[in-house]
């Protein structure tokens, strides 16, 4: 389903990539939690694969479409709740998961 390849990102003016020849695959019906601390590159991760920042190098492939080439062709497959909003204080985070899952 997605499947990124030696992704790299370095922001301007800083000399540490933000991601580092990451190498991930999420298959169908797999559930992935990016958990690290601040820095380690899980926004910056996300930014790329919603097209909101263009990698330095390396593949993204969504559903085997080339996602950096053909974003118009994925945006309406991808989804995402923001830090902000996403957690409902009520509910568990097995909770919560499942209903942002099922939504």
């Amino acid at each position: 389903m997605i499947d990124i390849k030696a992704l790299c990102y370095r922001y301007r003016n800083n000399t540490n990539l933000a991601l580092d020849h990451l190498n991930l695959s999420i298959n169908k019906g797999d559930f992935l939690a990016l958990l690290g601390p601040n820095g380690c590159g899980k926004t910056t991760l996300i930014s790329i694969l919603i097209g909101l920042l263009k990698p330095n190098s390396g593949h993204v492939f969504i559903n085997d479409i080339n996602a950096l080439k053909h974003f118009k062709q994925v945006k309406h497959q991808i989804g995402i709740v923001p830090q902000e909003t996403a957690l409902y204080d009520a509910l568990s985070l097995e909770e919560n998961l499942k209903l942002f899952g099922k939504l």
